[in-house]
């Protein structure tokens, strides 16, 4: 059974991670964070999120290169 309250819109990944929520979706079209596209709407898990930010925020803007 899946626990709903890993999985957040994208609206709350926004508001999470301080992204856009254009970003957000563009990650998650990537696969770059784990997600599951239900219909129209995204669904992302909320761990996969917070560890890429941290990754983002080790590397910082300069070292950064996708």
């Amino acid at each position: 059974m899946v626990e709903l309250e890993q999985w957040i819109s994208t609206e709350q990944a926004a508001e999470l991670s301080d992204y856009r929520v254009e970003y957000v979706r563009q990650l998650c079209r990537q696969s770059r964070i784990e997600a599951q596209k239900i219909q129209r709407d995204w669904l992302i898990s909320r761990e996969s999120l917070l560890a890429y930010r941290r990754r983002m925020d080790r590397l910082g803007p300069v070292n950064f290169r996708p």
